[in-house]
């Protein structure tokens, strides 16, 4: 395989991480939406002290970690987009009343639980 070929191959394997990495990031946001439009329909098994507007202070948080981790990919650092997902990922299972975190709202302890 000659320097050429071997250049080429690196540059599509680079242009795949980038498209997964951005593809990554497209499915955190659109989970990040479908929470929000779901949320009026989860008030009612809400646990006690979980706040709507907490959970969309949340969401909007998911939202911006989702922008960090797109400037991210525009800097070529997957690591700082996998961090940004990761924080993203976060702020909707706090945002989600069906999660075992939602316990801590209700003064729960979820490990005791």
């Amino acid at each position: 395989m000659s320097t050429i070929d071997e250049k080429n191959a690196w540059e599509i394997l680079i242009e795949k991480g980038r498209t997964d990495l951005a593809d990554s990031i497209d499915a955190i946001r659109t989970k990040a939406k479908d929470l929000e439009k779901e949320l009026p329909t989860l008030l009612d098994d809400a646990p006690t002290g979980w706040s709507e507007s907490t959970a969309k202070g949340e969401i909007k948080l998911a939202y911006a970690e989702c922008d960090i981790a797109n400037d991210a990919l525009h800097d070529r650092s997957a690591t700082g987009v996998e961090r940004a997902l990761s924080r993203a990922e976060a702020h909707i299972i706090e945002a989600d009343p069906r999660t075992e975190v939602a316990a801590q709202h209700a003064g729960g302890d979820v490990l005791d639980e």
